[in-house]
């Protein structure tokens, strides 16, 4: 699922005081010592920006843990980068040519292209699989169409499905 960064943050947050059974007074309890998922401090630190008016001060606080918040807008603190030599050491890091898209990824987001790509070195592209099969996987007689590139498509079909192996792994 693609969200835009501060709707991830609103997720992480509903989705960690849902699994922790936390209330808004816990949160804001100044005593009550909360892990915060790493897209709320990023966002309370100021690494999406600046919100109007600012975050609440004692949140910001108590996620923050003592660091300091990002007062100027992110980008004007980025150091300029050296496109020819980062795609030339993140190509020979990975031992291939990168797409532009490939590329404009891990220059935004490093360690989710980083984690995908070393799925994609383990799994193979598994982009090109519809969403359920990448998520839950195939039962037997499940049938689906991957497309691998213009006008070819694959019809895969799962005739049957072996044990679990010691990694928990079935084939």
């Amino acid at each position: 699922v693609k969200v835009t960064p501060s709707s991830k943050v609103v997720g992480d947050m509903a989705l960690m005081m849902v699994s922790q059974d936390l209330t808004v007074a816990d949160v804001e309890n100044p005593n009550k010592d909360i892990a915060f998922p790493d897209s709320v401090v990023s966002m309370l630190r100021g690494d999406l920006g600046q919100s109007p008016g600012g975050w609440p001060e004692k949140l910001q606080k108590k996620a923050l843990k003592g660091d300091k918040p990002i007062t100027a807008r992110p980008g004007s603190l980025l150091k300029p980068a050296d496109l020819k030599a980062s795609r030339k050491e993140l190509e020979q890091k990975l031992e291939r040519k990168l797409s532009e898209y490939e590329f404009a990824s891990w220059l935004m987001y490093p360690k989710v292209f980083s984690d995908f790509a070393a799925t994609q070195e383990i799994y193979g592209p598994v982009s090109v699989l519809p969403t359920p099969t990448y998520f839950y996987g195939m039962k037997s007689e499940d049938e689906i169409f991957v497309d691998i590139e213009k006008g070819k498509t694959l019809v895969v079909r799962c005739l049957a499905i072996g044990d679990v192996d010691e990694k928990g792994m079935v084939t």
